[in-house]
């Protein structure tokens, strides 16, 4: 893949800027801020709806993957030792992709308290983080949505899972997701068109579990097919946006993509009440510039999107943004707890094919209907025995994998982004995180590795160090932090992040309606994962796209009837 660009430098070794770069008009009508997994949706909503759209991307664009490239372990090794990627490098899917999608931490450095870190993934590219995800699509059930009802844990969503059913059903269909019908009241089924199978690993260890306990169930994992190849015509499959729902925005002939185009923040009209566009910096010259629309849509990804928002609160001290209490906070990730394992007395089988997606998952089985654990919330479990990246060898009898338990994080005041004095190679302000595990959740972390532990030990398996899975990808000292690491990872390293804009019912208690729209800025939409108000334990990309796609389908029923 190709390098990310780095800042063209002035004269004084800092990016050249243009302190008065003159407004630009765009012939637009929405404006989609980011190109992943939301902005991909939200361009093609528009876009179908025939309307003009701009895309503007922070990152630039990148050809088709080139395989694994013979120098990229060297390049991760260095830019992790320089502390360039230190952070990047904390997540097990660093060390087996591209270093060129993550983000380099000494230009966009994160602030955090000196007990509390946070480490915040990202990558800049046409595509976000689609271009590094694994597929899995899980639907959030109203165990989730609506969890302050049901158990007194969190916060009710303004939408019910009913209300997101037909976007479900719509990103299914049109990105070919896989799974099984289970009937599972806390994982609902979806449109799937057919079903992975699982390994005799996979399989032994499911006639274990629900041998032992029949209220834990061991599925196919649900998602996008990463092993298939690209549409005719694409150069990325159906796993990034640029091989779907942007490629399809653009196919239009309504959508326009900007990529290196760095959204600072929302520009105001009519005293503040609405927007009137955006201020963004071409980042391959420095130069400011402005682009106009009737409609601003963040999708930036959920931190990215709150500093916007903070950022131009800031602008104006007496606007709409300035007065939303609960704007930078509740920040969330998933809580977690992760190991290697191996499964013995197997007979050697082949590696099956995997990604994200070709994997098992134990969907949540605590507090679904009255709480019996110390705890609230609850957690699923999702990994893989004997597939590539994991191997056995020819007269080896162990199957090799990992198991990785992920779970609701307590949404909370306390946790919050909010501007530091540092700023990043582009003169902006730097984030600066301060988000804890709250008691609830370290109770559900020792439960984890409990049920970990439980699982392993009904099947025969074990747990074993990441040292000790011979293939795992990475030197050994490296490897060796990230397992310390990972027994007790903090928030951020998930790569889940959400919240900080969350939707509600009134503007004291959340930033956006239940429409999506930022309160006192109605023409502002927040549809990432910023606007959550709980983290759920699912993995979050389809959930994403779903509060997207219903909200801008309301928004083009708004526009069209002249309401925006």
């Amino acid at each position: 893949m190709a390098a990310m660009k780095h800042p063209v430098p002035g004269s004084n070794g800092k990016p050249a800027r243009s302190a008065a770069a003159p407004a630009q008009t765009e012939p637009a009508e929405v404006i989609v801020v980011g190109s992943g997994a939301a902005g991909g949706w939200a361009a093609k909503t528009f876009s179908e709806a025939g309307l003009r759209v701009l895309v503007l991307e922070a990152g630039p664009e990148l050809p088709a993957d080139d395989g694994a490239h013979p120098l990229r372990m060297a390049k991760r090794i260095s830019k992790v030792l320089s502390g360039r990627q230190r952070t990047q490098g904390f997540h097990p899917g660093y060390w087996g992709s591209d270093p060129d999608l993550w983000v380099d931490d000494i230009d966009y450095p994160v602030k955090y308290p000196p007990d509390a870190p946070f480490y915040w993934m990202r990558g800049n590219q046409v595509g976000g983080r689609t271009v590094l995800w694994g597929g899995v699509a899980l639907r959030l059930s109203d165990y989730e949505l609506q969890g302050a009802t049901r158990e007194g844990f969190g916060f009710d969503w303004p939408v019910t899972y009913e209300e997101l059913a037909p976007a479900y059903d719509r990103i299914e269909v049109a990105l070919r997701v896989h799974g099984t019908a289970e009937k599972l009241p806390q994982l609902p089924d979806g449109r799937f068109v057919h079903a992975h199978p699982l390994t005799a690993s996979e399989q032994r260890l499911r006639e274990a579990l629900e041998r032992a306990w029949p209220d834990r169930r061991l599925i196919p994992c649900r998602g996008i097919d990463g092993n298939e190849p690209p549409d005719p015509g694409q150069k990325f499959n159906r796993l990034s946006s640029c091989g779907s729902t942007l490629a399809d925005a653009l196919r239009t002939g309504k959508t326009t993509l900007r990529p290196n185009s760095l959204v600072t923040h929302i520009l105001p009209a009519d005293g503040g009440a609405r927007a009137s566009g955006v201020a963004y910096i071409d980042t391959e010259t420095g130069a400011r510039r402005e682009a106009h629309a009737r409609l601003v849509v963040l999708c930036a990804s959920a931190i990215s999107s709150v500093l916007i928002l903070l950022r131009t609160a800031a602008e104006s001290s007496n606007g709409p943004l300035a007065d939303l209490p609960a704007l930078g906070h509740y920040i969330m990730d998933h809580v977690c707890a992760a190991s290697m394992v191996s499964l013995p007395d197997m007979p050697y089988e082949a590696p099956a094919p995997r990604t994200g997606a070709d994997s098992f998952l134990v969907p949540r089985f605590q507090n679904l209907d009255a709480r019996a654990q110390d705890y609230r919330g609850g957690f699923g479990l999702w990994g893989t025995l004997q597939r590539e990246g994991f191997h056995s060898f020819p007269g080896m009898r162990s199957a090799l994998g990992f198991v990785v338990a992920h779970g609701d994080m307590e949404p909370r005041f306390e946790n919050r982004v909010e501007l530091a004095g540092d700023r990043d190679i582009w003169g902006l302000q730097v984030p600066y995180i301060d988000c804890r595990f709250s008691e609830n959740d370290l109770a559900m972390r020792k439960a984890m590795r409990q049920s970990l532990e439980e699982v392993l030990g009904q099947a025969g398996g074990k747990a074993r160090t990441m040292l000790g899975a011979l293939n795992f990808p990475g030197p050994w000292r490296l490897v060796a932090q990230l397992e310390e690491g990972w027994k007790a990872p903090p928030p951020g390293s998930y790569a889940h992040e959400v919240g900080g804009a969350r939707m509600g019912k009134d503007s004291k208690t959340s930033v956006v309606d239940p429409r999506n729209r930022c309160w006192g800025m109605p023409n502002v939409l927040v549809t990432d994962g910023a606007c959550w108000p709980t983290a759920g334990w699912q993995n979050p990309a389809l959930t994403i796209m779903a509060v997207t796609v219903r909200a801008c389908e309301l928004a083009v029923g708004s526009m069209k009837a002249g309401e925006l």
